[in-house]
C-alpha cells in the first residue's frame, strides 16, 4: 500500500506548466480531476500547503508549500518543486504528455471527457458498442493511442456483454453482467466470480459490487467501477 501511495504522489507532482491566466482566490480544497475526494491538496493562506491521499482507508499527508506569481504556480513538496498554471478556476500540471488538473469539486469526472446525462430510458443503452476510451488514474487514453487494445459491449435483454482485449499478444476476454435501470443510468452487478474479478482480489485490488453505465452528452456511453476507491472506466461509441 505504501508503494501504491508513493506512485500516485508520483503521479501527482509529476506535471509542468501550460500557459493561461487568472486572478482569483486559490487559497482551499482542491481534488485531482476524475479521482474523487481520494486525493485532495490544501492551499493555505499563509503559503503552506498539504497533500492528503486515502486509498482504502489508509491515508498519508505531506506538508509543502505554494506561490503564485500572476497565472503560474509554484507547488513544492519536499525537495520537489514543480510549476503549475491557474487559469479559468483550475489548476493545470503537465509533464511527459500528460495532464493533471485540479477542480475544485471532487465529483468532476475525467478532464476532456464528454459530459454525463441522465437517460430517459433504457432504450438509450441498447445495442452494441465499441471501445473508444479507458480512464484510469486521472488519465483519459483513446484506446487507438494503445497498442492491442480493443473491445465491444453488447447490451439487450437485461444483460451486458463484453468482449475485451487488454494489449497486443493477449487473449480476448468475455464476461456478462446483469442491469437493471435506475435513476436514467444502468446499475450492473459486477461478476465477482470472473477470472477479473479473481485476478483484481489477488492483486490486493478488489472491485466494487457493483459499477454503472452512463451516457454522455456526444451519445457515447460510460462503464465505470471503483477499484481501490479510485475510479476508472470505459467509454464505448455506437457501433455503425
Amino acid at each position: 500500500m505504501k508503494k501504491l501511495i508513493s506512485l500516485i504522489l508520483i503521479l501527482c507532482m509529476a506535471c509542468l506548466l501550460v500557459p493561461a491566466t487568472a486572478e482569483d482566490d486559490v487559497t482551499g480544497d482542491w481534488y485531482y480531476a476524475g479521482m474523487g475526494d481520494a486525493v485532495r491538496f490544501v492551499f493555505n493562506a499563509d503559503g503552506t500547503a498539504k497533500m492528503i491521499t486515502s486509498i482504502m482507508g489508509e491515508q498519508s499527508e505531506n506538508a509543502g508549500t505554494w506561490s503564485l506569481d500572476g497565472s503560474a504556480m509554484t507547488i513544492t513538496f519536499g525537495e520537489k518543486s514543480q510549476t503549475a498554471t491557474y487559469a479559468d478556476g483550475v489548476i493545470t500540471m503537465e509533464a511527459d504528455g500528460i495532464t493533471a488538473t485540479l477542480v475544485r469539486d471532487p465529483n468532476a469526472g475525467p478532464v476532456g471527457a464528454p459530459a454525463i446525462v441522465a437517460a430517459e430510458s433504457e432504450e438509450a443503452f441498447l445495442g452494441t458498442w465499441n471501445l473508444s476510451a479507458i480512464y484510469s488514474m486521472s488519465v483519459l487514453m483513446p484506446v487507438d493511442q494503445m497498442q492491442g487494445y480493443s473491445g465491444t459491449m453488447t447490451i439487450a435483454d437485461g444483460k451486458v456483454h463484453f468482449e475485451l482485449t487488454a494489449g497486443e499478444g493477449t487473449a480476448p476476454q468475455s464476461e456478462t453482467e446483469e442491469y437493471k435501470f435506475e435513476d436514467g443510468k444502468l446499475i450492473v452487478s459486477v461478476d465477482k466470480t470472473s477470472d477479473a474479478a479473481k485476478m483484481a482480489e489477488a492483486l490486493g485490488m478488489p472491485l466494487a459490487d457493483t459499477a454503472t453505465i452512463e451516457l454522455a452528452d456526444d451519445g457515447s456511453i460510460y462503464y465505470s467501477m471503483v477499484v481501490m476507491d479510485l475510479p476508472m472506466g470505459y467509454y464505448f461509441v455506437k457501433a455503425q
